[in-house]
């Protein structure tokens, strides 16, 4: 009897021993989800990707490439009873993915006049720079590039043009510019009740009208396309929008309505033809038939002033960089006129824990705040028990075209670095843990082909090395691509791109391996990696 109580005492410490062992040790997984239409088959993978997320048995997730809002609300929904913590740059507060506004425009990344601007304003900038005279421009525009801007640059069938480019060019004189604004936006005349043209050549003496008065004169129909679907402007662009006049108190002024024309439609006309083209001066449409990753590199090298001074909203071009597999899905991802959810999470990073963030050292920071960028770049730091703190980040992809237009770089290693170089001065002199795709990796020589890789980005892997972060560690623990050629959505070299790396001796043991690699079908265009991380 005293023999199995003894047993029973031996068994009970030994359990309590095993529990404190595994709650001394936690895991850590990143996972870049590949969540853009420019990744094969994303409507699908969407659940698939959740459902993957779902069985992974890590602690915490960083994730990358959660850029669309409805994405990241349906992954919450699916996991919250597994991860009933999260953050991302998007969220308002810790576990808080709402928005506040009650209007739809807010809820996309792109509004209708930033759509508009973007099909027309970034044509070019060599009209307002005086490298080419309007007369020359519009002679120089072949049948060939007339087709190419209705359809590629553009983005819209030439159908659904009502004025052919030439016939556009022609009608191009001061004399009907005005009438312009509104037929060049394809409004049919049965549409509308009076034509801005028609509105600006009506009453041209000066005479005494309350603001009231002319507003009265605007049915609303004529009120809504003047100000949204003819003029294609925020009210921020326009000297004198509707809307404030309308607004403006109603005591007589003297206006002249030619006057109140001339106003209206002088940023208006600056708008749309300031940029008439750079992107043609700089043959930059050409260079957007080899690829939209060498078109968008000609625009930011050649037209970086007109991108960086137009206001041009770096969101909404963030979001057609990134879905800009298809016009469809440009038009599903980015703007849509009813609904809701479709913000845009402009760094793509986002974070999953089982355990409570701290809401007072929990927080997204840009590795280039008040830049413009083409594809944000940042980190969310955090701290998580017994982990310590936590640092998800995706650095920049290595791309063989630099198309970032407001950044003091000459290439995308050079500004990889850049951010290595953030992160560790920010942070220096605490330990931490950092989970990313850090898009640079080793060169290693193998017989097993998925451990047979090619070097990314060298230089910023030797940074990495020199700061002291453990880069050997999933080498020898596991040691296969996370970038792999054998995966049907990736094709080129097998890399070791992501990994969960440690700064400092705050862990007795970290152990790491490949994860979220299944192929057949596969989740991404990457797989993850765990890390498990146990407490001296």
């Amino acid at each position: 009897m005293r023999a199995k109580i003894m047993v029973v005492v031996v068994a009970a410490v030994v359990v309590v021993l095993v529990d404190v062992a595994a709650a001394a040790c936690k895991t850590v997984t990143t996972f870049n989800a590949g969540l853009t239409p420019r990744v094969d088959d994303y409507y699908r993978r969407r659940g698939l990707v959740n459902d993957a997320l779902a069985a992974e048995s890590a602690d915490v997730l960083c994730l990358q490439e959660f850029w669309f809002e409805d994405d990241m609300r349906h992954l919450v929904d699916d996991l919250k009873s597994i991860y009933p913590h999260h953050y991302s740059g998007l969220h308002t507060k810790i576990n808080k993915l709402e928005d506040d506004s009650w209007s739809w425009f807010t809820r996309s990344a792109c509004s209708l006049s930033e759509l508009w601007s973007l099909t027309w304003r970034l044509l070019p900038c060599a009209y307002q720079q005086g490298k080419v005279s309007l007369g020359d421009f519009c002679r120089a525009l072949t049948s060939k590039v007339r087709s190419h801007l209705a359809t590629s640059a553009v983005r819209l069938p030439a159908s659904k043009v009502s004025l052919s480019l030439g016939d556009f060019c022609r009608a191009l004189t001061s004399k009907v510019r005005s009438h312009l604004a509104t037929s060049a936006v394809r409004l049919p005349a049965s549409k509308v009740s009076l034509k801005l043209g028609d509105f600006s050549r009506a009453h041209t003496s000066t005479v005494s009208h309350t603001r009231g008065d002319i507003c009265r004169a605007l049915t609303s129909k004529v009120r809504s396309h003047l100000a949204t679907s003819a003029v294609r402007l925020p009210a921020s662009k326009v000297s004198l929008s509707l809307g404030d006049f309308c607004r403006a108190p109603t005591s007589k002024v003297s206006l002249s309505l030619g006057d109140f024309c001339r106003k209206l439609t002088s940023k208006v006309r600056s708008h749309t033809w300031r940029l008439l083209p750079c992107a043609y001066q700089q043959d930059c449409f050409g260079v957007f038939s080899e690829s939209i990753e060498a078109g968008m590199g000609c625009l930011a090298q050649k037209c970086g002033d007109v991108l960086r001074h137009e206001a041009i909203d770096p969101i909404c071009l963030s979001c057609l960089v990134i879905s800009s597999s298809s016009v469809s899905d440009v038009k599903n991802r980015c703007w849509r006129a009813y609904g809701s959810d479709l913000r845009l999470n402009p760094s793509g990073l986002m974070i999953l824990s089982k355990t409570e963030l701290p809401q007072d050292k929990t927080f997204y920071s840009p590795y280039f705040p008040g830049q413009d960028m083409t594809l944000h770049r940042g980190y969310i730091q955090t701290e998580v028990k017994d982990v310590g703190t936590l640092v998800c980040t995706h650095l920049t992809s290595v791309f063989p075209t630099y198309w970032e237009y407001d950044l003091p770089y000459s290439s995308y290693e050079e500004q990889n670095q850049a951010e290595i170089n953030k992160t560790y001065n920010r942070l220096e002199g605490s330990s931490y843990t950092i989970a990313a795709d850090f898009n640079t990796g080793p060169e290693v020589s193998s017989s097993d082909p998925e451990k047979n890789l090619t070097a990314e980005a060298p230089n910023s892997y030797a940074l990495l090395q020199h700061y002291g972060y453990d880069t050997a560690t999933y080498v020898s623990d596991d040691g296969r691509c996370t970038y792999c050629n054998d995966n049907p959505l990736v094709s080129g070299y097998n890399n070791v791109l992501d990994d969960v790396l440690i700064m400092g001796n705050s862990f007795s043991s970290v152990t790491k391996q490949r994860v979220l690699d299944q192929k057949d079908p596969p989740l991404s265009d990457h797989f993850g990696v765990r890390a498990r991380l146990c407490i001296n």
